[in-house]
């Protein structure tokens, strides 16, 4: 719910042997005025190597609201999506009937993770046109609601998705001086756990595949958790195509002075993946907006991610 109140350009380098004739007796006149057959051959094999593109996957991810006050519009911002994987933050059996319903034919692979007990933004959704292997929901140790670690078969690969939710901050009901102290001290006790969540949830990503965290952080770009896994080499998706990243928000809240945005969504990938392309697509669905990244998966000679 957010914060709440708050080729390859693999250039081939061919080398190319000048043409030499085995025969003695070649004349000069051949030499300076070669044939068309031999000028073609010669442009042929000049001519870089057809390399197959990278395979690339459409990740989006959506805090949809506990409450599911707009689902037609959460429902149209997955449709504009048009992503293969889809992760959601804050569902519950009501979006879970309205997902399966209007988007089963598109994304035939659904979970429903998570608990709604005992926080009503507690519950995870996936959903995927993708074969989904390997699931599994990590319960909380640090923040509310835990994470759900799964990987998706794309092609000939496997890559690890983990949905994340970090707690949001907790305001006190305080007034005056000793609630903005309290506000303080909220913000700070946040930052804590959510360097603690982070923390976990990289001890489930995985050493041997391409990995994205994505979800809602609850948490501004120059936070701990974002920076947590810069520092660990994962590159903030948006940030890394889009100028002035900060000044497109995945977040909003009306207030007595004025609708508050931040960016606190994200997705992360490791530096095997490579993103091509990402936006924020704004509906009223939710408090959050869906953000998307095209990811390509980048391959070494031998095919590895």
């Amino acid at each position: 719910m957010g914060l709440r109140i708050l080729s390859i350009a693999c250039v081939a380098s061919v080398i190319l042997g000048c043409s030499r004739s085995d025969t003695p007796r070649e004349s000069a006149t051949a030499k300076s005025h070669p044939t068309p057959t031999s000028v073609a051959s010669e442009a042929a094999a000049r001519k870089p190597p057809q390399v197959a593109p990278a395979p690339a996957i459409r990740v989006a991810t959506y805090n949809i609201h506990f409450a599911n006050a707009q689902l037609d519009a959460v429902i149209d911002a997955v449709r504009q999506s048009q992503a293969d994987v889809v992760c959601l933050q804050e569902t519950n059996s009501t979006s879970e009937t309205v997902m399966r319903r209007e988007l089963g034919v598109r994304y035939p692979q659904m979970r429903f993770l998570g608990s709604v007990h005992p926080y009503l933004a507690g519950g995870f959704g996936v959903l995927s046109s993708l074969p989904i292997v390997n699931e599994e929901f990590v319960p909380p140790k640090h923040g509310l609601f835990g994470a759900c670690v799964f990987e998706v078969k794309h092609q000939e690969e496997r890559v690890q998705i983990i949905n994340v939710h970090l707690q949001p901050v907790i305001l006190p009901e305080k007034q005056g001086a000793s609630g903005i102290v309290a506000v303080l001290q909220a913000f700070d006790q946040a930052e804590q756990i959510h360097a603690a969540e982070i923390r976990d949830i990289l001890t489930h990503a995985s050493s041997k595949r391409a990995c994205l965290i994505v979800g809602d952080f609850n948490s501004i770009a120059a936070s701990q958790a974002p920076a947590l896994l810069a520092q660990q080499g994962f590159v903030d998706s948006f940030a890394a195509v889009n100028e002035d990243p900060d000044s497109h928000p995945t977040w909003h809240w009306p207030t007595r002075i004025g609708e508050a945005q931040l960016r606190i969504d994200y997705i992360f990938h490791t530096p095997s993946l490579r993103t091509v392309e990402s936006r924020v697509i704004k509906t009223q669905g939710s408090d959050h907006y869906l953000l998307v990244s095209e990811i390509e998966i980048s391959l070494d000679d031998q095919g590895r991610p």
